[in-house]
């Protein structure tokens, strides 16, 4: 009997799909199961709290956080908040499952692109088990990535071939990724570079056809930055530094993704060995093209893509480098697959190229680990300020202002980052809260969740505040003390604290 028909090799898909998730899901679940015991750590504090006040204003469901507009990250966190409460396992659980899935949506991108099944399950666990990828994994902040990963990976996925028609299906669900990696991240904006080369390798199309193709979402990305920059005013944050410094990133990215250096984040080195490594990508990048392996052309999109938003932001955090190194491995196995069909030594070639990615996937999964230790370290210093937190909980009451005032000199985090077990990391202190972990009003708000409390943070210009009664508190080294409360001159109070040179925080409960 003939098994060779549609239906045998739709079956043989599907086979492939369920055994490549099955193996992403116990690595991923093997290797980052620490995570799930550790606390929300950072920036996640933050977004957590504007979840929480989406819930109760939906406006903010489409609302800036700090200057990023982000509302995929809220939704997702909405959700959450309504699943885990203040569960921080749950949290990571729905991390993991997230990065488990890009993990598998880049496998099945690496088929659409031609690479063999065997070769894509690879490209997936590298990928998955990379200290360029852990942040996504481990950090509840990382998600943004993930949510735009998935999104460019699913992008390549529905894109028709150049023997395949575009269908109503195709044009919704095209329309919809493109709405979700503008909702995930400001660095979509890169989109239609990558339709135009999904144009052309894909569907073998010219220049001019792939420009015309790609014409309504370089509309839609002029539109969006418009909005951005000059209708709501954000990314005004002195983000970039325009000099010659951060171009350094490139050839360290590369000679990192090659294993010639280890990535560093700040302070980034131009060495021989970042020279030696862009070497290697062009002299892919030309066998490529003289190969006429078209399908190479969107796996260098997300290789070089996702770096130029970001290309003059001084630092190279993991984050950064997740989806350019699903990009580098989707080139290396696109080239790599073609070097197997052509030369006579095929054999050995496919030995080697194993045995390198088992070496590879042993050295990621070793340095992935420590990563996790140095969190796990950093989960301690916050649990630490959680608890902290907790025994004053119930000083709050709404409409009543706090202020809140940091009066030790206390650095964990950068105790923690400078003496790293793994990669080296870069530390976000919050000079202004407590042991510069947590921002103040997220804190309360996460530890009060539950109360019908949110806490809200009142800026310092506003004077309202001065003129009601209020509570004065100051955090040093071991907890927060109550100074006073009741006091009607809280503005005095706090102008005495900000000449001494402490900057204080005031937030207040609003009843829900």
């Amino acid at each position: 009997m003939d098994d060779s028909g549609p239906a045998s090799r739709n079956g043989g898909q599907w086979k492939w799909l369920l055994g490549t998730s099955l193996v992403v899901v116990v690595c991923v679940g093997a290797l980052y199961l620490p995570a799930l015991g550790l606390e929300l750590l950072g920036d996640a504090y933050q977004l957590v709290h504007h979840a929480h006040a989406a819930s109760y204003h939906p406006l903010l469901l489409l609302a800036d956080v700090d200057g990023f507009l982000r509302p995929a990250m809220t939704w997702s966190l909405v959700v959450d908040s309504w699943i885990w409460c203040t569960w921080s396992a749950g949290f990571h659980l729905t991390n993991l499952m997230l990065f488990g899935l890009a993990a598998v949506l880049l496998a099945v991108a690496a088929r659409r692109l031609g690479v063999g099944r065997r070769a894509s399950l690879i490209i997936a666990v590298l990928w998955a088990v990379s200290p360029f990828t852990d942040e996504l994994a481990i950090l509840t902040a990382g998600r943004i990535q993930t949510l735009l990963a998935c999104a460019w990976f699913l992008l390549i996925v529905v894109w028709p071939r150049h023997d395949e028609v575009w269908s109503r299906t195709r044009i919704i669900l095209t329309t919809l990724v493109t709405l979700a990696a503008m909702a995930s991240k400001e660095t979509w904006i890169v989109t239609p570079v990558l339709v135009a080369l999904l144009e052309i390798g894909q569907r073998r199309h010219r220049v001019t056809r792939a420009l015309r193709t790609a014409t309504p979402f370089i509309v839609a990305a002029v539109i969006y930055l418009y909005c951005y920059f000059v209708v709501f005013d954000l990314g005004n944050r002195g983000y970039y530094e325009w000099s010659f410094v951060p171009l350094a990133k490139v050839p360290h990215q590369l000679a990192a993704f090659l294993q010639l250096e280890q990535l560093v984040p700040i302070s980034i080195p131009l060495t021989w060995r970042g020279i030696v490594a862009v070497a290697v990508i062009v002299g892919l990048a030309v066998s490529c093209w003289r190969s006429r392996m078209w399908t190479a052309l969107p796996a260098f999109g997300l290789f070089f893509l996702p770096t130029f938003p970001t290309l003059m932001v001084p630092y190279l955090p993991q984050r950064f480098t997740a989806i350019p190194f699903a990009g580098f491995l989707l080139v290396l196995s696109i080239w790599i697959s073609h070097q197997v069909r052509v030369v006579p030594w095929r054999r050995a070639l496919q030995i080697g190229v194993v045995t390198i990615a088992a070496l590879v996937l042993v050295a990621g999964s070793l340095t992935v680990r420590a990563d996790l230790e140095d969190y796990r370290r950093l989960s301690e210093a916050h649990c630490r300020l959680l608890g902290e937190a907790e025994e004053i909980a119930h000083i709050f009451a709404p409409g009543v202002p706090v202020v809140v005032v940091r009066a030790e000199q206390d650095q964990p985090l950068l105790e923690i980052f400078r003496s790293p077990r793994g990669v080296a990391k870069l530390p976000y202190t919050r000079h202004d809260d407590p042991y510069g972990l947590i921002d103040t009003a997220s804190l309360f708000d996460w530890v009060l969740t539950g109360e019908d409390l949110l806490i809200g943070e009142i800026s310092e210009s506003s004077s309202g505040w001065r003129d009601t009664p209020g509570i004065l508190i100051i955090h040093r080294s071991g907890g927060f003390e109550v100074i006073a409360s009741g006091v009607v001159d809280l503005g005095d109070r706090a102008d005495q604290w900000r000449e001494q040179g402490y900057r204080p925080r005031v937030i207040v409960a609003e009843a829900h």
